[in-house]
């Protein structure tokens, strides 16, 4: 399993295609991808999906922090601070260090970025990290927590509600 693809990492390049080429071309390796729009940028999104089958070799993650759902600001982090905007935690010197989006957002970004279709995005973010750590899927009558998805063909937005089945 490879975490944050593309993050604290050799970049991806023609001659040398290190740690994520290996990944990408190894079929039983699945690479962990923050979908914010800012860890890894919507084209590389595309080419690491492309290249290792979608769901099949890659799964959503958040790398959020704990100020996760709160306001721009600056909070403590470890012995250090974050600035927190729009979303996004730098450290002060302004190094990326994290998230303050759920993982879900990264679902909507796949969707409205045209990157892939709703239901490989759904997938990304609910079947492929069962997959990638050896969990089976859900079984037929076992009580399970559940989202209700919704989308809008016109504006490409995507909703979803929780719903509890006992």
């Amino acid at each position: 399993m490879v975490t944050h693809a593309f993050n604290a990492m050799p970049p991806l390049h023609h001659r040398e295609p290190g740690l994520l080429g290996a990944a990408i071309t190894n079929n039983q390796v699945m690479c962990g991808l923050i979908a914010d729009g800012q860890h890894v940028c919507p084209t590389m999104i595309d080419i690491l999906l492309r290249a290792s089958n979608y769901d099949k070799g890659v799964f959503l993650v958040s790398d959020a922090l704990a100020p996760l759902g709160l306001p721009d600001g600056i909070y403590p982090w470890d012995s250090r601070e974050i600035e927190v905007r729009n979303g996004t935690a730098r450290l002060i010197d302004g190094t990326l260090s994290g998230t303050t989006l759920p993982l879900l957002l990264g679902v909507q970004h796949l969707v409205k970025w045209g990157i892939c279709d709703v239901e490989i995005a759904i997938r990304l973010a609910t079947d492929s990290p069962r997959q990638a750590i050896g969990l089976p899927g859900i079984d037929i009558n076992q009580p399970a927590n559940f989202l209700r998805w919704h989308f809008e063909e016109d504006t490409r937005e995507l909703s979803w509600e929780r719903v509890c089945l006992e």
